[in-house]
């Protein structure tokens, strides 16, 4: 019997696997898996845009910042307004690679719904990336099929959540696109 104990949420946690004992010469019979309602790592798919080193002439993100090392290779919100705790860091950034945001899921718009939070990296197309430089970010303590409101931070741009609660795992197709209807993509316009 699997129980949601036995689950590990912690990363690689999607693709852990469950080993099987047998401890008997009789290999018949079940095995049943009491795991429902466990949580397990899920993706998920934004686009954003910062101001500051946006080009319009190319809609693309400068990636000067992160290419001289200007960076820090740890995840930079452990301070006020922030205190995030999180251990996100890279030995060298990702092609395309931005600057840091601090994402929170959250189940209301209030900020005392938090239910988890993960610092990710803005890639210069506006998408975000888990710290291994592929998409999506990943979160590994989660509730997939559940509606989140999802919020981005960054530590010189104004924060932005998403008009309502949307639905995770989202994928590719269906990434939530802050750059486009800010009317109808963004808290609070």
């Amino acid at each position: 019997t699997i129980i949601a104990n036995d689950y590990s949420p912690d990363p690689p946690g999607q693709n852990t696997g469950y080993y099987v004992e047998v401890a008997s010469s009789d290999a018949t019979g079940s095995i049943i898996n009491n795991a429902n309602g466990t949580s397990f790592n899920c993706g998920l798919y934004v686009k954003d845009f910062l101001q500051g080193p946006y080009l319009t002439s190319s809609h693309l993100m400068r990636t000067d910042l992160a290419a001289g090392n200007y960076l820090p290779f740890s995840q930079p919100y452990t301070g006020a307004p922030w205190s995030y705790a999180g251990t996100e860091q890279v030995a060298s950034y990702p092609a395309g690679a931005v600057d840091w945001v601090l994402v929170e899921l959250r189940t209301g718009t209030a900020a005392s719904t938090v239910v988890a939070r993960r610092a990710g990296l803005l890639k210069n197309d506006g998408t975000l990336m888990d710290i291994s430089g592929s998409s999506p970010l990943v979160f590994h303590s989660f509730v997939p099929g559940n509606s989140y409101y999802v919020v981005m931070y960054h530590r010189s741009h104004m924060p932005v959540m998403t008009a309502t609660a949307i639905t995770l795992p989202n994928t590719a197709a269906t990434q939530h696109d802050f750059t486009t209807n800010p009317a109808a993509n963004v808290y609070s316009t």
